[in-house]
């Protein structure tokens, strides 16, 4: 796994299949029927008609090739979340936070539609198309799980990976304003309740018979096969030679595990990043 690709971030990876997918569904007009990549307007198509699907078809695909890009820039620096906690998490966590981030928007425009004021009803009363919500779930929870550079860490090393997806979030969110608040607050929202694991929500995961699909059919598609050296070619200590920017990058997300400490977790997963990130965890626990 590069730490500088996709290696290790398999969810990142359908994500960004989906979000792009969709986007050139909707440019290419074959969307307009489910909704994808159009706007939601609170009256009618929410406040008489209750086509409450309408906000999760919008979160999937972009209006524009251009905000498309923008975005799939922002989910592909997100990989470092997954890579955080891990993709059987991570696919928890997006999947919890679409649901909370719903669940919270859909009220909150039906009461401003129909108690705010006029000019604060006509501002919130359309909601822009693109994965808002959990872009910015996303973003907030990288942020509350990143700690701050050391004092010795370089800033050129330590910014990107966990100020640039904010960022770039909030590009595409101040693109998009007004309609695009509402769903990335949403999002900021259920990051929060996430966190503080309301109802077990941090602790739930995919039942064991959806994650053996998701592992015969879609992990195939995804993850990349290995090489495996021979036998002979092993170093005294049993590892094969380890990739530096893994390493570095595993470095980077535990500071204070130290890179002897990184550099045997790898050994002892045979390379693999996400098996390492585990054994990291587990001696941080």
């Amino acid at each position: 796994m590069s730490a500088h690709g996709l290696g290790g971030a398999a969810a990142t990876k359908l994500w960004l299949a989906v979000l792009c997918g969709g986007t050139a569904v909707a440019l290419a007009g074959g969307g307009a029927r489910w909704g994808l990549g159009r706007a939601v307007r609170v009256a009618p198509q929410l406040a008489r008609d209750w086509q409450a699907w309408r906000l999760a078809a919008a979160q999937v695909a972009f209006p524009t090739a251009r905000e498309a890009a923008l975005g799939a820039a922002a989910v592909y620096r997100l990989r470092a979340l997954e890579r955080r906690l891990g993709t059987r998490r991570f696919a928890a966590f997006v999947f919890v936070c679409s649901a909370v981030g719903l669940a919270l928007l859909l009220p909150a425009l039906l009461l401003l539609a129909r108690t705010a004021s006029p000019r604060v009803a006509a501002a919130t009363g359309v909601v822009a198309a693109g994965p808002f919500t959990l872009l910015a779930a996303c973003a907030h929870q990288l942020l509350a799980l990143t700690p701050p550079p050391a004092a010795s860490a370089p800033r050129a090393l330590a910014v990107p990976d966990r100020w640039l997806p904010a960022a770039l979030v909030a590009v595409l969110v101040a693109a998009r304003l007004p309609s695009a608040l509402a769903p990335a607050a949403a999002g900021v929202a259920a990051s929060a309740v996430y966190s503080a694991d309301v109802a077990g929500l941090a602790r739930w995961r995919f039942p064991r018979p959806v994650e053996a699909a998701a592992r015969r059919w879609l992990q195939p598609l995804l993850v990349a096969r290995r090489r495996i050296s021979p036998a002979g070619s092993a170093s005294p200590s049993g590892a094969a030679l380890l990739d530096e920017a893994t390493l570095a990058g595993l470095a980077e997300m535990f500071p204070a595990a130290g890179r002897a400490r990184v550099q045997q977790a790898l050994a002892a997963a045979h390379g693999d990043a996400d098996r390492a990130a585990a054994i990291l965890l587990d001696s941080a626990a």
